[in-house]
């Protein structure tokens, strides 16, 4: 199973703005981690960057 260490807190943003939030989920093989709001699941978009590097810290970047 995943280990996941640390895991982003609800945040709120004001329109307009932008914030960066990091997740740190580590497990062999490593694990898929899939952001979601109200239950669906984000993809990249002009607005919207998903990024996972291979030390299993995972980034979602909202312009």
């Amino acid at each position: 199973a995943p280990d996941i260490s640390s895991e982003p807190a609800e945040i709120r943003i004001n329109q307009g703005g932008s914030c960066k939030l990091q997740c740190h989920a580590l497990g062999k093989p490593l694990p898929e981690v899939k952001w979601t709001k109200n239950g669906k699941e984000l993809k990249s978009t002009e607005h919207i960057l998903l990024e996972s590097l291979s030390d299993g810290i995972h980034y979602l970047t909202l312009t």
